[in-house]
């Protein structure tokens, strides 16, 4: 294996609580970009720590090429970081920039090094991520979340790494972002292992390989069971052909073992027959004297001797046979289903549900846009997906939506191109930042917006929403950002009253596939009107988009 490999051998990691995490882990990365899988909570962000040695495994080896470098997954969470701190490059700038201001200071000059271009090095890198004269001092939080991530994809450019770990890298990047991350892997993956922590279906889907974590098994909440690593060569879409292959094989096992059962059942019962009619005809020739006492009495204790030992062998083999069924059984993955009634949701068709007009600056240019695009109308249970570039004026047009009647935006940045002439009341929303009470539960979440209802609808309707027995007592600040989604998300579903347009903006951020799949299953039982935003086309289709609004051809 080349040194410029990324080696995992024997890898097992357990919390300081003995909670296990990972098991016998074993796996190899060399140059190529590599998918990393698995649901939320089966230990992604554990396998990256312990691969850059944040942790240190009880068992196994980790060989990784250095520098490696790690661009995380919600930038935002820094909000007051600077533009130069998520490059990596902040202590570098600051030093040069004092010893521009006449500091002499030896540990500035031992800080700089060999990098007195710093500040070309960070404007051309910018440059190249399509934020061509960015203030490297600007905090990351006044910046939309697209242009966050293109600020870290500079600092790879920045940081020459000899391996990379990207963890969601294409989470609210446009069509632009997506083909200038497209193009950095096409530069990197010839050269160094670049290993992707990722949801989306279409950066999986160029990958040389696919890692997933296979999960843990849990008992009453609590991990039993460490999970284990399963490497598949190829592209998600060869993963997912091994995978229902597997299926395949585990459903024809259960059949086969349900089949025996069946088998060893009917020859229990058909020897339980037998020994009740020997029984009988036994019992019937003692009557009618036809042995001897004594002869009678042995032959009788004979009988049952062998009908027991047969008893007990077709006991075992029965028994032989549920194991085997069970065994089977626990190959099958099976995906549970949501299974949730909104008709209180329903809007009826032609019902007026949103308006937007365009604004005075724009309906006055020498071009005139075309109706649909100048006077926007969304009616009845219309699913329409809004688009356009980052810094387009999506987030600002659904604040606008969001806002009370006659209520007077503030000064916006960007712009939005519409005012907004009419909205229903009844309107829930999903913001990109999921924020909810830490200490809350799960069901104290979902009353607040429906404080008419009792407790146990409440926990009949989670349920249907897969929010099982004590899952609604857990408390919000112990769940991962996925399970958070869906605490929200069915907040705003089983609201009173019931949201007749539901707004979602970048719901599948941070979503693992299984919590997309879950959003996807949610959203078909909803009867209103939705509003997306999402980059994601793979969740535009699945979620029955009928029409675009892209902002992109109205302009600002």
């Amino acid at each position: 294996m080349p040194t410029s490999a990324i080696t995992i051998h024997d890898l097992t990691f357990s919390w300081p609580d003995s909670t296990p995490c990972l098991d016998a882990a074993d796996a190899a990365w060399g140059p190529g970009l590599h998918g990393i899988i698995g649901p939320n909570g089966s230990g992604k962000t554990t396998l990256v720590r312990l691969i850059t040695g944040d942790l240190t495994p009880a068992v196994g080896a980790v060989s990784a090429p250095t520098p490696i470098h790690v661009m995380p997954q919600d930038l935002g969470v820094r909000a007051e970081a600077r533009v130069a701190e998520v490059l990596g490059a902040a202590g570098t700038l600051d030093a040069l920039e004092a010893v521009i201001a006449g500091s002499a200071d030896p540990a500035l000059y031992e800080r700089i090094g060999e990098d007195w271009d710093i500040e070309e090095r960070i404007a051309s890198a910018l440059a190249r991520a399509g934020l061509p004269g960015l203030d490297p001092h600007r905090r990351i939080g006044e910046l939309s979340g697209g242009q966050a991530v293109r600020v870290a994809l500079a600092g790879i450019h920045l940081a020459r790494p000899k391996a990379l770990i990207l963890d969601e890298p294409t989470n609210s990047l446009d069509a632009a972002g997506r083909e200038l991350l497209a193009a950095l892997l096409a530069e990197l993956r010839g050269r160094i292992p670049v290993l992707v922590v990722s949801h989306d279906r279409t950066l999986l889907e160029e990958c040389d390989t696919i890692t997933g974590l296979v999960p843990a098994q849990f008992t009453r909440g609590h991990r039993a069971v460490a999970a284990t690593l399963r490497q598949v060569e190829g592209p998600y879409s060869v993963w997912e052909q091994t995978a229902s292959a597997e299926q395949n094989t585990a459903r024809r096992r259960v059949r086969e073992a349900a089949a025996e059962l069946d088998r060893q059942r009917r020859e229990r019962i058909a020897l339980q027959t037998r020994e009740a009619r020997d029984a009988r005809r036994g019992a019937r020739a003692e009557r009618e004297g036809r042995y001897a006492p004594l002869a009678a009495g042995n032959k009788k204790r004979a009988a049952q001797r062998t009908a027991a030992r047969r008893r007990g062998v077709h006991s075992e083999r029965e028994e032989a046979a549920r194991e085997r069924l069970e065994q089977a059984q626990a190959g099958l993955a099976v995906r549970p289903q949501v299974h949730l009634e909104l008709p209180e949701t329903s809007v009826a068709a032609g019902t007026k549900i949103v308006e937007l007009q365009i604004s005075d600056e724009l309906a006055q240019r020498e071009e005139p846009l075309p109706t649909e695009l100048a006077h926007v109308i969304l009616t009845g249970p219309e699913r329409v997906r809004l688009a356009g570039a980052n810094g387009s004026g999506k987030s600002t047009l659904i604040r606008r939506i969001l806002a009370h009647p006659g209520e007077v935006p503030p000064a916006e940045a960007p712009p939005s191109p519409y005012t907004v002439r009419f909205r229903v009341p009844e309107t829930g929303h999903l913001p990109q930042r999921i924020l909810l009470d830490p200490e809350a539960t799960v069901l104290s979440c979902v009353a607040a917006s429906n404080p008419g209802a009792s407790e146990q609808q409440l926990r009949d309707r989670l349920a249907a929403l897969l929010f099982r027995r004590e899952e609604v007592f857990a408390r919000v600040g112990d769940l991962s950002g996925g399970e958070r989604l869906r605490v929200a998300l069915a907040r705003e579903l089983l609201a009173a009253p019931a949201p007749r347009l539901l707004i979602l903006d970048e719901p599948t951020n941070a979503l693992d596939l299984p919590t997309v799949d879950w959003l996807v299953d949610a959203l078909s039982t909803y009867r209103g009107a939705l509003l997306l935003v999402t980059h994601d086309d793979d969740l535009a289709a699945r979620v029955g988009i009928q029409r675009t609004l892209d902002l992109n051809a109205v302009g600002t």
